[in-house]
């Protein structure tokens, strides 16, 4: 994320705290697991890639907030372990 951006998030943590930026991460993880699942069945309501993909992209600006909160260095460190972990399995899978 770029310094301005990390400026704006950081702004809308301070104006409306923290608690309140956990709960809309929540409900962002909420409508983005709602959109997958749409997208998947095929509704009637004709959740595309592009629903998708703005969930998505508010997820990831939520992820972001939670960063600023959170240890973001310590997130970076548990990250790489899994992934780590993932390359294991996959090796054992070729």
């Amino acid at each position: 994320m770029t310094n301005k951006e990390q400026a704006i998030l950081q702004c809308a943590i301070n104006i409306y705290g923290v608690d309140a930026q956990i709960d809309i991460a929540v409900e962002e993880c909420s409508e983005l697991i709602k959109a997958l699942m749409k997208f998947r069945r095929g509704s009637g309501e004709e959740t595309t890639a592009h629903d998708v993909c703005e969930e998505i992209a508010d997820v990831e600006i939520m992820v972001d907030q939670l960063r600023l909160v959170f240890d973001s260095e310590y997130v970076d460190f548990v990250r790489e372990e899994k992934i780590k972990r993932l390359q294991q399995r996959l090796d054992g899978e070729l």
